[in-house]
């Protein structure tokens, strides 16, 4: 048995090392800030050798997503052009290790297959996403990778220009120049609808036990045809439903507050996943027929009155209601 003084000296040996741990935790990332703003001292960067104007970047409430441009010229376009030298430079380290990366710290991805070749603007997009909570891990693997030090001033929208702006500053030295998420996603679909011709696409129900079945098809458009007006459904941690009639002339109609945020949290609740990416793989090989219920449950077939399939969802998680609590 332990006595009253013994059980007293172990809280107290107890207590003294894990205020030590915790001490040394705090100055292991004192001197983290020390060498981030040591480095941050030498960054003297001009607004012509600031690379923050060919990335956008926006922080919501689950993903953080970055655009970046890479822009091909040839040297007959470089010599007519203003631009410093050390712009270039500072571009082409970034090309390359874009190339080189697919993947960034714990969370952070380049989706290859959503590269945008566009030859109006002669160059091309890259995509990077990583989870909003990692913010602050991507803020080191920026830093400790030099990436920070040809940036400036960089493009952001989303609730996050606002919670992690001064995080930026502290841990990076990059200002972000806070633009509104709608302005810029009407912006954004006006010139894919005006530039690329094979960037909208619809997707098909299709036989999953052939080889060669795509549910992608292409919408072919015309750069001349006039869109407008149309329904926009922009679907992040919650839902906006916006009826847009010209370049910047919109109004919201609708939302809801059901959206990836929701999804997320429920992968989190019924899952082990610990990354975003995680809970999409699963969805690859799960079948929602175990859960939802169909149009064809409740009619026994398609519902033809309103072109109905009968594989169309009529109620999400709709046969749980059945399910009894020991299975």
């Amino acid at each position: 048995m332990v006595d009253g003084a013994e059980r007293a000296l172990l809280t107290g040996g107890f207590l003294l090392f894990s205020s030590t741990v915790a001490l040394l935790c705090l100055e292991r990332k004192r001197q983290r800030v020390r060498a981030w703003r040591l480095r941050l001292t030498y960054k003297k960067l001009s607004k012509s050798s600031d690379l923050g104007a060919s990335f956008g970047l926006d922080i919501g409430g689950t993903l953080a997503k970055i655009v970046y441009f890479e822009r091909h010229e040839s040297d007959n376009d470089k010599r007519k052009r203003r631009r410093s030298e050390s712009l270039d430079v500072a571009a082409g380290e970034m090309n390359k290790f874009l190339r080189e990366h697919q993947s960034f710290g714990s969370t952070g991805v380049q989706d290859v297959r959503l590269r945008i070749h566009s030859k109006t603007l002669n160059g091309i997009f890259h995509f990077v996403r990583f989870e909003s909570s990692k913010t602050q891990d991507a803020l080191e693997f920026i830093a400790a990778n030099g990436i920070n030090q040809s940036l400036r001033i960089l493009p952001c929208t989303g609730g996050g220009a606002h919670k992690y702006g001064h995080v930026f500053n502290e841990m990076a030295g990059i200002e972000l120049e806070k633009y509104d998420e709608i302005d810029c996603t009407i912006l954004g679909l006006h010139q894919l609808l005006t530039t690329l011709s094979d960037e909208v696409y619809t997707f098909e129900v299709v036989d999953f036990n052939s080889l060669t079945a795509s549910r992608v098809k292409t919408v072919q458009t015309d750069a001349d045809e006039n869109v407008y007006p149309y329904l926009l459904v922009s679907i992040g941690s919650g839902v906006s439903v916006l009826y847009v009639k010209g370049p910047g002339d919109y109004e919201r109609v609708s939302g809801s507050s059901i959206g990836g945020g929701t999804y997320w949290g429920l992968c989190r609740l019924m899952t082990h996943c610990e990354s975003y990416d995680e809970a999409l793989d699963l969805c690859v090989h799960g079948s929602n027929q175990t859960v939802d219920t169909s149009v064809g449950n409740i009619y026994g077939g398609a519902y033809d009155k309103f072109n109905g399939p009968a594989s169309t969802v009529a109620s999400g998680f709709g046969k749980m209601i059945s399910v009894s609590r020991e299975s």
